[in-house]
């Protein structure tokens, strides 16, 4: 498989101006993953890591000492729910030629900041800038509230002395174009105590892999799903996994569990996480699309699961919304009803995947 360098406008040997390209990427909830999905689904040939990729979840407790008093009993039922998957900044990933630069060693070499993002971009290279919002104009928290956060980076303008960037500067991901002079300065006042070794991720795509998508193990990932298996146990001669979360299926129980502590006063609502489970359901459907195209269902199989799949997005869509609207008025009347809805929708999640492994 083979990719072609990024085709961007005014490269030359000292451009003026360089955008490369971006797709919109299809899980947006958190940065970790929607900066590297933007790039990598630039790339047709990425889909078959994407579409192995991206199916585990995981709620993971948030150990935090202002959820509980005194004695240590917990006040607040607080859970971090995500996909369980590889963090592309610190974890081999086949598709894609990184590399880190540290704010320290930038300063070691005199080196600024518009420099290297210029040089970079007009190489093809993306890049990750951890900042402090409260530099930045365009964000919520401008000279308001100190907010690290990273963007990133795909071009530049020298005449208007602006880089093009993605973020979540509005608290939700979309463009932004950021001036020289305010990246400079947010990039330097990122706060020590949440970035220990501020850093540019440097990334692009490289120019080969041999990457295909395994029907053995997509259908051994699948179980691993349905029974709620901690995937991270796989990784645990180099990393120390979580053994307080949950994995997979059973996330559908933490969510019901969290919804009823919130009716109940006994958790804060956070958005978040439907949003992320909505991207889930969304993921799911074009990987089964992916899979039809690839001949990796068996026979009508493929079309049923479409179906059965895209019914579980749009009923979660439904559900989604029913939360938000309690969470905006801060009325959970009709928690139980919600609860009951969610527990069907997991009920077609699971003939849906027990339908997918079999049709493997």
């Amino acid at each position: 498989m083979e990719v072609k360098e990024a085709t961007s406008v005014g490269i030359r040997d000292r451009a003026r101006s360089c955008e490369l390209p971006l797709q919109d990427p299809l899980i947006k909830t958190y940065p970790q993953h929607a900066y590297g999905l933007a790039v990598l689904q630039v790339q047709p040939a990425a889909r078959d890591w994407l579409f192995t990729n991206y199916l585990h979840l995981t709620a993971c407790p948030v150990h935090d000492p202002d959820l509980h008093d005194k004695s240590g009993r917990r006040l607040r039922a607080s859970y971090f729910v995500d996909f369980c998957t590889p963090d592309l900044q610190h974890c081999f990933m086949p598709w894609l030629s990184s590399q880190l630069l540290s704010q320290a060693t930038m300063q070691d070499l005199q080196i600024t900041l518009r420099d290297v993002l210029r040089a970079a971009v007009t190489s093809n290279y993306y890049v990750q800038v951890p900042i402090n919002e409260f530099y930045v104009p365009q964000s919520s928290a401008y000279r308001k509230t100190s907010y690290p956060h990273p963007v990133l980076v795909y071009g530049f303008d020298d005449d208007r002395q602006i880089f093009n960037c993605v973020g979540f500067l509005a608290q939700s991901y979309g463009p932004v174009e950021i001036e020289y002079d305010a990246m400079e300065a947010a990039f330097e006042k990122v706060p020590g105590t949440y970035w220990r070794d501020p850093s540019l991720f440097i990334f692009k795509l490289a120019k080969h892999c041999d990457y295909w998508m395994d029907p053995a193990f997509m259908r051994s990932s699948l179980e691993e799903y349905l029974t709620g298996t901690n995937v991270m146990e796989r990784t645990a001669h180099f990393a120390m996994p979580r053994r307080d979360s949950f994995f997979g299926f059973s996330v559908w129980n933490v969510l019901t569990t969290h919804i009823d502590a919130i009716a109940s006063q006994a958790a804060d609502s956070r958005a978040q996480p439907m949003h992320l489970l909505y991207e889930h359901k969304l993921f799911m459907e074009k990987r089964i699309e992916f899979m039809r195209e690839r001949n990796l269902l068996a026979g009508a199989a493929g079309q049923q699961l479409a179906d059965q799949c895209a019914s579980v997005r749009q009923n979660f869509f439904v559900a989604r919304t029913s939360y938000l609207q309690m969470s905006a008025l801060n009325r959970w009347n009709d928690a139980k009803k919600l609860i009951a809805a969610l527990d069907g929708i997991a009920g077609m999640e699971q003939r849906l995947i027990e339908g997918l492994i079999d049709a493997i």
